[in-house]
């Protein structure tokens, strides 16, 4: 019995897909772990596939890779430092480890202060300053008055200078974030997240204008409307052409979202 041309054809092609997929999975155990997360020590090295790098550039890609960080959470450690297991000689060893981060850097300095980068990268590690897109931010000054009163995880030391020259919580702060914005030229969004359901001709085109300035000239409602539309439909799309290729159903949730599934899945 003679074997048909097209039989040989196929089963070269499966041949072939088999012999890639043999390859990929032989160099992927070269990197990834050969067993799941362990609660307790023992002698297997969950980073074996990158013992060439040093340390933290192996935990770098490795997370790169896996998705899977080889460091406690950010939030854990700030619960640590507060119950005294980390202190502050703990986090300036850390920052004089990298030369990079340049620590001693001065910054600014006034008659009474003096800032160095050590400063910031102190309060950005110690508390969850989190990016706020504009809707948030006026969420949170409008309807959680979050320029009215000096936030509980504020310092005792750092409160009682802020209010030494007041005792009204609001007008201090108000008056130090008006000033924060006009130091950085920044213009606050003031519409209401609630108005943004249904904007007027007017707000479409600030918007609009503020998304894309080459869409500036006058447009009819209806138009301008319509082109938000389609830029927001375009940027969705664009994410779900990456989907399974570029970015991970993780990474599509946390564009979409803001928030990182990755914990609660585990």
């Amino acid at each position: 019995m003679q074997i048909s041309p097209g039989f040989k054809q196929n089963s070269q092609i499966k041949e072939d897909k088999r012999e890639q997929v043999i390859a990929m999975l032989n160099h992927l155990d070269h990197v990834l772990p050969g067993q799941g997360p362990i609660a307790d020590f023992v002698h297997h090295n969950t980073l074996h596939g990158y013992q060439h790098l040093p340390f933290e550039e192996a935990l770098v890609a490795s997370e790169t890779l896996t998705g899977i960080s080889g460091y406690i959470s950010e939030s854990q450690n700030r619960k640590f430092y507060q119950q005294g297991r980390i202190n502050d000689q703990d986090l300036l060893a850390a920052l004089a480890h990298d030369p990079k981060l340049q620590a001693e850097k001065i910054i600014h300095t006034s008659d009474d202060l003096t800032i160095t980068r050590r400063d910031i990268y102190r309060i950005a590690m110690l508390f969850d300053l989190q990016t706020l897109n504009s809707s948030q931010l006026n969420w949170q000054i409008e309807e959680m008055d979050a320029l009215g009163t000096v936030q509980n995880d504020v310092p005792e030391s750092i409160r009682n200078r802020l209010l030494a020259a007041s005792t009204d919580q609001g007008n201090v702060i108000r008056e130090l974030w008006k000033s924060i914005s006009n130091k950085l030229g920044l213009e606050q969004a003031t519409l209401h997240p609630e108005n943004m359901l249904d904007l007027s001709d007017e707000q479409a085109q600030d918007w609009l204008t503020r998304i894309n300035p080459s869409h500036s000239e006058s447009r009819s409602a209806p138009m301008i409307h319509e082109r938000m539309q389609q830029l927001s439909g375009a940027d969705l799309n664009e994410l779900l052409d990456q989907l399974g290729e570029g970015i991970t159903l993780r990474g599509f949730i946390l564009a979409l979202s803001g928030i990182d599934i990755l914990d609660s899945v585990r």
